[in-house]
């Protein structure tokens, strides 16, 4: 914003993980930890940044009332209506929201997301972009967590990257998304090490016209 160039501040500002920008004395954690020694850490609200993380020019900097605290505590559905007019940041939401994700804030920590949840994320570039190269996508039971309107969002998801070339391989327990597959490889006949043997392979409607094994039923 012009009100950021005046200050001298740079896109790194924006950044709570450089010195540029960060709270010195929290350094962007917004908390103090208090080492407890034979008890739990405790950790304790940054006086500095109330929490907040950003040096106060930074927080001073304010695009249509917000700062860029209050972006990055927004949800992925709230950012997407917020910059509507901003039809990359737009575009990059809708997507985050049809692969489920609409419920995570921008500022939410990539190591506190779900094993499923980092895998729909990196789905988003090749959905943007719209990737020419041919990929093989793996997934690990991608349906964990979500409700029944996601699954089908991201089914939907799944079927624009057939269409465009790609591949989709899923471990999966999801019966919506079984259904949804080309060919199904069921494995068992048990877990563990009463596992790894193929019971059965075909498509859909094969498992359904056979009744035997765990999933004809």
């Amino acid at each position: 914003t012009d009100d950021a160039k005046a200050r001298g501040l740079s896109k790194s500002s924006f950044s709570f993980n450089v010195a540029a920008g960060r709270c010195p004395v929290c350094e962007g954690a917004g908390f103090i930890r208090e080492d407890m020694q034979f008890l739990s850490d405790v950790y304790i609200q940054c006086e500095s940044c109330l929490g907040m993380r950003f040096q106060t020019p930074v927080l001073e900097v304010k695009l249509n009332g917000r700062n860029v605290y209050d972006i990055l505590s927004m949800s992925v559905e709230a950012c997407g209506a917020f910059f509507e007019k901003d039809l990359f940041i737009a575009s990059v939401c809708r997507i985050l929201s049809q692969l489920g994700l609409g419920h995570i804030t921008i500022g939410h920590s990539l190591s506190d997301l779900s094993g499923g949840e980092a895998q729909r994320l990196k789905l988003v570039p090749h959905i943007l972009e719209g990737s020419r190269n041919r990929s093989l996508f793996l997934f690990d039971e991608p349906t964990t967590g979500l409700h029944v309107r996601d699954i089908e969002r991201l089914l939907t998801l799944f079927e624009y990257l057939i269409s465009q070339g790609h591949s989709i391989l899923c471990i999966e327990h999801n019966l919506r998304l079984i259904a949804a597959a080309d060919w199904i490889i069921d494995l068992g006949p048990e877990g563990g090490i009463f596992g790894g043997e193929i019971i059965k392979t075909g498509t859909p409607s094969d498992f359904t016209k056979d009744s035997s094994g765990l999933n004809g039923h």
